[in-house]
């Protein structure tokens, strides 16, 4: 695997720290729902943990994978634990015979977005799931009940075992652009569910918005005055690939600006931002190029 990017991230061992600073990441790592995703998902499935490990991420949230995925890449490194209401209703076996999207509606409770984390650095106080719905809590369509609107949101509280420092993450996947009329509601429930959820605690917030930064979920997240885009407010240039991050396993951009994002809250520096285009001998880990941002958040 070619090195890209190495941050380094870490608090005080020196009692309680004024500050701590973390990696944190997003990574789509694609989903495997057709019999001919089979052997892709196997040529690429090993490069995932270990571009976790080298670049260091302390936390990141992922979006996409099958319950199957999620329980490989959880034993596939022995430093990160999982929060996520893990839906498993899915096999590689089933995949193997026939295309998960012949049920669309499985497909879609199945596409998970679990957090991945550092289990001896952070501490797991609670976590949870809402849907973009009009019915948060049921994973059914929601909105007008339009194809592919079983979207979720997991969400987790943390503390930092070093520093002291409690902090929310909430890892999401919107609509295909094909339906983003539902971003604008979405972001809408979002904001408030942050809101209910956080409180005045500090957040990130990760996920593939299938959309641009001009598009109505990023404006709305924008238009609320809790967060910035961590691509935007770092203090040093942003790192690698600056078009699409979704490229199609082709490790070359399909259009011009991102759909993958990092939003912190208000207070959280920005100290570095990257989009890594790892690969191995042509092999691209997954259809995404995972993201990172290097930050620092009050200690407690």
């Amino acid at each position: 695997m070619l090195p890209v990017l190495a941050a380094l991230s870490g608090c005080s061992s020196a009692g309680v720290s004024p500050g701590c600073e973390l990696n944190v990441a997003s990574f789509n790592v694609g989903f495997c729902k057709e019999p001919s995703d089979v052997p892709v998902w196997n040529r690429r499935k090993a490069l995932i943990m270990p571009l976790v490990e080298y670049h260091d991420f302390d936390i990141v949230g992922m979006q996409e994978p099958f319950g199957f995925q999620v329980d490989y890449l959880a034993g596939a490194s022995s430093r990160y634990a999982v929060a996520g209401d893990i839906v498993r209703d899915l096999a590689l076996s089933d995949v193997s015979e026939k295309s998960a999207a012949s049920d669309v509606d499985r497909m879609l409770r199945n596409m998970n977005n679990p957090i991945f984390y550092k289990k001896d650095r952070f501490l797991l106080l609670k976590s949870g799931k809402f849907y973009f719905s009009d019915t948060p809590d049921r994973a059914v369509r929601g909105f007008g009940k339009s194809f592919d609107s079983i979207r979720s949101c997991v969400w987790a509280e943390f503390r930092d075992r070093e520093s002291g420092a409690e902090f929310y993450f909430f890892n999401l996947h919107l609509c295909v652009s094909k339906f983003k009329e539902w971003h604008r509601p979405a972001a809408e429930l979002l904001v408030r569910k942050i809101a209910e959820i956080a409180g005045n605690s500090p957040f990130f917030i990760t996920g593939d918005f299938n959309e641009t930064r001009n598009d109505e979920a990023n404006v709305v997240l924008r238009s609320s005055g809790m967060v910035v885009d961590a691509r935007q407010h770092s203090a040093s240039r942003p790192y690698g690939v600056s078009k699409s991050t979704f490229h199609g396993y082709k490790n070359v951009s399909e259009g011009d600006l991102p759909i993958d994002f990092i939003y912190v809250s208000k207070g959280i520096k920005v100290l570095k931002f990257g989009t890594l285009s790892d690969s191995d001998c042509g092999v691209s880990p997954s259809d995404h190029y995972p993201i990172v941002a290097h930050v620092k958040l009050a200690g407690k």
